[in-house]
């Protein structure tokens, strides 16, 4: 994943913890210093996996690149 892709993710969902906590939504849990940062991990591995099965459907001719 490209650096600004991961940097506008993380931003995201820094974004989005921080108003589900001030809203009242946040159920009653802590939300770590290192949360934001292990699930943008997370969901760069999932990106990361969806590409990877691209390519590889690609390159064993399971579809076509337009």
């Amino acid at each position: 994943m490209k650096p600004s892709l991961y940097l506008a993710l993380y931003n995201k969902i820094e974004e989005w913890s921080n108003e589900m906590c001030e809203n009242g939504d946040w159920p009653d849990i802590a939300w770590g210093e290192h949360a934001t940062n292990l699930m943008t991990k997370a969901a760069v591995a999932v990106f990361d996996a969806c590409q990877e099965s691209q390519e590889h459907g690609l390159r064993e001719g399971y579809f076509k690149k337009k």
